[in-house]
């Protein structure tokens, strides 16, 4: 310890004994640092603005996109500055610092490349191509192909493109940063190759559940409607049309929504008696929203092939004890609605049914909450008509 002591004293009278540290904006970094570079963890050096807390004026503080550790050591009255330790948090001299198209802000490792290919305008060519070049190759191996005609080609190609955008998907951890738009854009594509496929195996079924985009909670799906312009709104059910998701002793509370027409009705989604999204978290996914390959407006019958002929083979999730075989229309049978205490089935002839009082209460709060009529909703079934 003796020996050390002097040897750091001979150091200290040997180096720089003092360094000014002054922090002229405030930001945690000190003047000397953000005037002459400071080197981080990819090896670049980068440089801020003494005078400026948010040097690119990015809404991020110079503070915590840098993040400095100042190590010194004190021997006697002298402490030297031994080291100075700088981490990259995100770019201060610029909004995507690794050029992969998703801004430092959103970016969970903005010094690291992100795959996210749903957000390039050349993705729908570009999987076109790889499953052209694909099938190419096949078709040099297996003479059959061939022979094939063109709409058996198409539905070949359809496969190909699918099972590619399935990695990719698959493939991709974050795919929540695709915005709404690109999603959009990517879902309405793969729904296109699966009508031209026209198949739905049991993999696809369940993988829709990866596609789904909506609001967290029912408190935001009232303000994104009272927000959008009509032909953008989601489209609020009546309980007659969402009774397929009232199971349990609170099902009467699950309110139901589908995504508007301008979005072909691709989303859908179920919020409890709490107001809370219902995921396949929630009892194995059996009162969710899910994601559809058709729309249940514009396309009605292959909506019920792609969407609900499915649901009853194979139900919402892997674990979803719901649609046993000759029976998953059962909460809708006037026996297991009135234990449920929900909606009682219409009855030939007559256009009434009837709603548990607080549950209808809850309906009627929600439609007021989005400007619309609870009677007129009754009789059209679907909010698209009262707004």
């Amino acid at each position: 310890p003796e020996e050390i002591s002097d040897t750091l004293k001979t150091l200290s009278s040997r180096t720089v004994s003092y360094v000014d540290l002054t922090d002229t904006d405030g930001d945690t970094i000190p003047d000397i640092l953000e005037t002459n570079g400071m080197r981080i963890q990819n090896g670049q050096i980068v440089y801020s603005d003494p005078n400026s807390v948010d040097s690119d004026g990015d809404g991020i503080p110079d503070g915590e996109e840098l993040k400095v550790y100042l190590n010194s050591i004190t021997v006697g009255s002298i402490t030297t500055l031994v080291s100075v330790v700088v981490k990259g948090i995100s770019s201060v001299f610029g909004s995507d610092s690794d050029g992969d198209g998703l801004s430092d802000k959103k970016d969970p490792n903005p010094y690291e490349y992100t795959y996210v290919p749903f957000t390039s305008k050349d993705y729908e060519s570009n999987v076109k191509k790889a499953a052209l070049d694909k099938y190419n190759a096949v078709k040099n191996e297996r003479a059959i192909y061939n022979h094939i005609s063109q709409d058996q080609m198409d539905k070949v190609l359809a496969k190909m493109q699918i099972k590619i955008m399935m990695k990719d998907v698959n493939e991709c951890e974050y795919t929540y940063l695709v915005s709404d738009e690109d999603w959009l854009r990517f879902c309405l594509f793969f729904n296109e190759q699966v009508k031209a496929y026209d198949c739905i195996t049991e993999e696809l079924h369940y993988f829709r559940l990866k596609l789904n985009r909506c609001p967290a909670t029912l408190d935001e799906m009232v303000d994104k409607i009272n927000a959008a312009k009509k032909e953008d709104k989601w489209i609020m059910c009546s309980p007659e049309k969402g009774r397929f998701h009232m199971f349990g002793e609170t099902g009467a509370y699950n309110i139901k929504f589908i995504s508007s027409n301008n979005t072909d009705n691709i989303y859908e989604a179920v919020y409890d008696k709490d107001g809370k999204l219902i995921t396949e978290n929630d009892d194995n996914g059996k009162n969710m929203g899910t994601y559809n390959y058709a729309s249940s407006f514009k396309k009605s019958t292959v909506h019920e092939k792609f969407d609900v002929d499915t649901y009853k083979e194979w139900g919402n999730t892997p674990l979803d004890p719901v649609p046993i075989k000759g029976s998953w229309n059962d909460n809708v049978t006037k026996k297991v609605l009135k234990v449920f205490g929900n909606i009682e089935p219409r009855k030939k002839g007559k256009d009434e049914y009837t709603v548990d009082e607080d549950a209808k209460k809850h309906y009627i709060q929600v439609c007021k909450a989005i400007k619309i009529d609870y009677d007129k909703l009754l009789k059209a079934n679907f909010s698209a008509a009262c707004y």
